[in-house]
């Protein structure tokens, strides 16, 4: 937040959602203290736990850190942290993936943790099926690996003649795809680790993969600066999105950030700031949003609001518009904004994360915060929640669990 902007006026408390949000337009910041939070306990067995003992004084010495709020319980990694799901059936169980070059699924009713080894580079992806019975794990190794819930290794699928650095798994069925460092995407059928198909013409990496939401189609954003839309049944490109392709503007910088909205509409957001949402039907654009001044890195759809929430570099949160695309509000902060979450478990809720190391959480409906976090010491990387609350995780190998 920007406490010397000189909007900042208590009397705009009650102002329409049009205004920017700043420090004083807060209605309550709740900072969770000691008597709220439980720290676990060492009940003296090792096998099994969260943590071994030297991890757990870490923990301890870490927790005591000044000017960090204390957080239900906290988790560790040996390098940072890229990537945390909850699991989509179970709320109790949560997976991480990490630049030690492990996984692990851990389980919060038990304590039990399990180490998922086996990637020789930094896991920088990780994705629960729609089930919530596999998870699979992606590597700068340029492989992709399936999981059981008991740690147990299904396949190792390869591919990418690059590193993997996102997947997606189709809505419908057991097949998963992957974007590659090489420009290549990849499908498997994930009961057999059969590959089903290559999709090969993307000049760059692919930083973002998914399916469209009737699974019918594929959508790719890659660091050429271009799209694509292909067809999962004969891995043809029928679309290519890029500047030039339409009267309106299109990204000129690599693509960061994507989101399936219908079965048709998807939106995305790149390096240069810009917002596209485009039809996977017939690869137009559809409109742009030019609110922001450095790169998008996260995008959420608001159910009940037809808008966009955006996070970016320039240190904002911006909502705007589905159908008009004009910026509904703005929320300034100390830092760059890496991540923005919604969940059903929360409803009207916009969850926020930044690299200044603080989770905040906001009435999206009139952009008034509800709750902030001094979560981490580091930049956050990745957040998550779920009924059981919120996860952050973070540069500095933790990842912590917040009440909601």
């Amino acid at each position: 937040m920007n406490p010397t902007d000189p909007s900042n006026d208590s009397s705009n408390e009650g102002e329409p959602i049009e205004n920017e949000i700043n420090d004083e337009d807060v209605l309550e910041e709740i900072i969770l203290g000691d008597d709220d939070n439980i720290i676990p306990e060492d009940d003296g067995d090792d096998d099994g736990d969260i943590s071994d003992e030297s991890e757990d004084e870490d923990m301890n010495a870490e927790l005591n850190e000044e000017n960090l709020d204390l957080p239900v319980v906290k988790f560790l990694h040996e390098g940072e942290v890229y990537s945390i799901k909850f699991n989509p059936t179970n709320p109790r169980i949560f997976a991480s993936g990490a630049g030690d070059d492990t996984a692990k699924i851990w389980n919060l009713d038990d304590g039990n943790a399990k180490s998922l080894t086996g990637h020789t580079d930094s896991v920088c992806d990780i994705q629960f099926s729609p089930d919530g019975k596999t998870l699979a794990t992606c590597g700068l190794d340029a492989v992709l690996k399936l999981w059981d819930l008991n740690g147990n290794l299904l396949h190792s699928l390869e591919g990418p003649t690059q590193s993997i650095e996102c997947c997606a798994w189709h809505p419908k069925g057991p097949i998963i795809i992957a974007g590659g460092g090489d420009g290549t995407a990849w499908m498997w059928d994930t009961r057999n680790g059969d590959c089903m198909g290559v999709f090969s013409g993307h000049s760059d990496s692919i930083g973002c993969i998914s399916f469209s939401s009737d699974g019918k189609r594929i959508i790719t954003g890659s660091a050429d600066c271009t799209m694509r839309i292909w067809d999962p049944k004969t891995s043809a490109t029928l679309h290519t999105i890029k500047e030039g392709s339409s009267a309106l503007k299109f990204h000129e910088g690599p693509i960061t950030a994507m989101k399936c909205y219908t079965n048709d509409l998807f939106v995305a957001g790149s390096e240069d700031g810009v917002v596209t949402i485009c039809n996977s039907l017939n690869g137009s654009i559809f409109a742009a949003y030019l609110g922001h001044s450095d790169s998008v890195e996260s995008l959420e759809f608001l159910p009940g609001l037809n808008c966009v929430a955006t996070a970016s570099m320039d240190k904002s949160v911006q909502i705007f518009d589905l159908t008009s695309a004009l910026q509904r509000s703005k929320i300034t902060f100390e830092d760059g904004v890496v991540r923005v979450l919604v969940s059903e478990s929360s409803p009207h809720h916009l969850f926020v994360a930044c690299l200044d190391g603080s989770v905040s959480v906001w009435d999206y409906r009139s952009a008034t915060l509800i709750k902030k976090f001094t979560a981490h010491n580091a930049p956050i990387l990745d957040i998550n929640v779920s009924s059981s609350g919120i996860l952050s995780a973070s540069e500095d190998g933790s990842i912590k669990l917040w009440s909601l």
